[in-house]
């Protein structure tokens, strides 16, 4: 039977971050079980061309100097590979390629809590730690059913291989704003489906000064209110698309009523055929198997299931504050869950 103190569901930052304060505290009777056969799959997995909005300290899970220069927006594929160079110092205490598909409480031992079941193998724990962050579930709208015209954010890589297509994408925010600057790039003609209006984020220089000044920003404001909540309003950014639509070079058509595999039919019941609908639609967190679902800020301690003890969650949003699902905020968390971990045996 393999039996541990601590099982983490996941190899991206969270999952990393915390393995990495588990041994600065000493601690290291515990697994990651990583669903993919790398560390940070999800970041290798995005668009070829992606790059990560924030700069510098905001993308680092340790407080150690960045190996990114300060304004620099760095590519998904390079923070991907900067999450691989950790795999050195916790090689041993992964598992690759063990994607869980149950949990459920043991009760055929008095020390371990949990069994946590993969398709190989069955892990017993006193804990587990999810850590799946945002990355891995997509949000698919409910008129998209079974359509081979579909594609979603994550599996989109390259502008290319649409090249002078007719292109939906549907969503207004970041990752649509990203996806049209390239699509116009290889000359496609782009239409956007939306439910509101398309608002921007401020000029390149703008954002880059508020970026540089967003960590002393962010604390100045949690000085006041440390669980300071904050909705999420991530614009599609000025500098990626905001031209094509001041030139009327990107057709904007309002909610869609349901596709059927190319043709489209949209809320007014005006229809029309696309080579490719792109979904930006967003993600989800990936739900534990077997959990009941809860609100991530009622956690317990700001980290455990209220309804199951033992059962830890790092990375997901409003466990202690707007920051905890970014990067920024799941390197602070995690230092704080690995000191609880420990203290909690004691």
């Amino acid at each position: 039977m393999t039996e541990y103190k601590y099982i983490i569901v996941g190899g991206g930052a969270a999952g990393i971050s915390l393995a990495l304060n588990l041994l600065a505290e000493g601690e290291n009777d515990f697994i990651i079980l990583e669903k993919s056969s790398i560390l940070g799959s999800s970041w290798d997995n995005m668009p070829d061309h992606l790059t990560l909005i924030s700069s510098d300290h905001h993308n680092r899970i340790l407080e150690e100097n960045s190996p990114f220069s300060k304004l620099y927006r760095v590519p998904a594929k390079d923070f991907s590979k900067y999450l691989q160079e950790f795999q050195s110092q916790i090689k041993d205490k992964i598992l690759f390629n063990q994607k869980v598909i149950g949990i459920e409480r043991s009760t055929n031992s008095e020390s371990s809590k949990w069994l946590t079941k993969t398709k190989e193998r069955t892990f017993h724990s006193q804990n587990i730690i999810w850590c799946t962050g945002y990355f891995s579930t997509p949000y698919i709208p409910k008129f998209v059913v079974n359509n081979e015209s579909t594609i979603h954010f994550k599996d989109f890589k390259n502008a290319l291989e649409f090249r002078q297509k007719k292109i939906l994408v549907v969503g207004k925010r970041l990752s649509a704003g990203q996806i049209i600057k390239e699509l116009m790039e290889a000359q496609c003609n782009v239409h956007i489906s939306t439910r509101s209006e398309i608002k921007f984020s401020p000029n390149k220089w703008i954002m880059n000064l508020l970026l540089y000044f967003l960590d002393p920003i962010e604390k100045f404001l949690l000085l006041f209110n440390k669980n300071l909540r904050v909705k999420e309003d991530i614009k599609m950014e000025a500098s990626f698309a905001k031209k094509y639509f001041d030139e009327d070079s990107v057709t904007i058509h309002g909610d869609i009523l349901e596709i059927d595999n190319h043709d489209v039919t949209f809320l007014n019941q005006e229809s029309e055929r696309f080579d490719k609908i792109i979904l930006t639609t967003g993600f989800r967190p990936t739900p534990p198997p077997n959990i009941s679902k809860v609100d991530f800020s009622q956690l317990k301690n700001h980290f455990e299931h209220p309804e199951n003890p033992g059962f830890y969650f790092l990375g997901f949003e409003q466990q202690f504050n707007f920051r905890s699902r970014f990067l920024r905020g799941i390197r602070k968390d995690a230092k704080v869950l690995a000191k609880h971990l420990i203290s909690s045996r004691k």
